[in-house]
């Protein structure tokens, strides 16, 4: 059960960071293109780093596709829906999804650099 709620958490992280990323670029102006790229960054960008300096690769998302899909799907939709996703119960809804999501993040990098070998200095910056 906590492996797949931990799971079921980082998937609305996920989801959460990719479609604010997605809003911020889509209020500077950019294109449906750059607003997907800004919203995957967003979203994927803290793992893959994490990744690459743990020396873990292909990073995480090569290997869970379903990462880069809830990521791209979710800032086409985050895209033309804008209009809809602004207001104080989608700017609620966006909040606990990023702290929900910043939560889950902390616990899997911990796991991640525990599972390279890291120690406990390390471990809980990951």
């Amino acid at each position: 059960l906590v492996p797949a709620a931990l799971r079921g958490l980082d998937y609305v992280g996920t989801v959460a960071f990719a479609a604010s990323g997605t809003m911020v670029a889509g209020h500077a102006g950019m294109d449906i293109l750059g607003c997907t790229m800004v919203g995957t960054i967003t979203s994927l960008g803290g793992g893959t780093i994490r990744d690459l300096l743990l020396g873990r690769t292909p990073v995480f998302w090569f290997k869970e596709i379903e990462y880069l899909l809830l990521c791209v799907g979710t800032a086409l939709m985050a895209f033309y829906a804008h209009d809809k996703l602004e207001g104080p119960v989608a700017e609620e809804a966006l909040w606990w999804g990023d702290t929900l999501g910043i939560g889950a993040f902390s616990v899997v990098g911990a796991q991640a650099a525990a599972s390279v070998g890291m120690g406990p200095l390390v471990v809980p910056i990951c």
